[in-house]
This record gives C-alpha cells, sequence and structure tokens, in this order.
C-alpha cells in the first residue's frame, strides 16, 4: 500500500523516475495473483507464498494497480 503514496509524491513531485519504480509493484502483483506478500530472492527473482503458505488475495493488493495507475494518468494531464 505504501507505493500508492510514494506514487503520489512522485506525481506531486514531478518525479517520473520513482514512478516508473512504484508500476514494478502492479507488474508484481499481477504475476503473482494479488497475494498478500511478496519479496525479491537473489538467484530466484519475484517470490510469494508458495501454494501451502499465504493466504488468498488481499483487498489492498487488488485496489493497489487501479490507484497506481489513476495517480499515473492524472500526473500526465
Amino acid at each position: 500500500m505504501k507505493q500508492y503514496f510514494i506514487a503520489r509524491g512522485a506525481a506531486i513531485h514531478k518525479l517520473p523516475e520513482i514512478s516508473e519504480v512504484t508500476l514494478r509493484t502492479v507488474d508484481a502483483l499481477e504475476e503473482l495473483g494479488f497475494v498478500e506478500l511478496y519479496y525479491w530472492e537473489e538467484g530466484a527473482g519475484l517470490a510469494g507464498p508458495g501454494s501451502r503458505e499465504g493466504c488468498d488475495p488481499q483487498l489492498w493488493s487488488t485496489t493497489v494497480p487501479a490507484g497506481l495507475l489513476a495517480i499515473l494518468r492524472v500526473a500526465h494531464d
């Protein structure tokens, strides 16, 4: 969720390189199925809960992509 606030600040202060980094959150959530937790493992790359751990998709993880994209649309208008 903090990525939303980082993206908002980046848009306000016109820092597109920061905005681009926050979009990686959207990519990771989409790739892993909107899981509650994901992380980067050295050598293995993007990882999330295995089939026996973690939980169902979370509300925050399904709304963050829309929020980030809305901020970026406004920033570019």
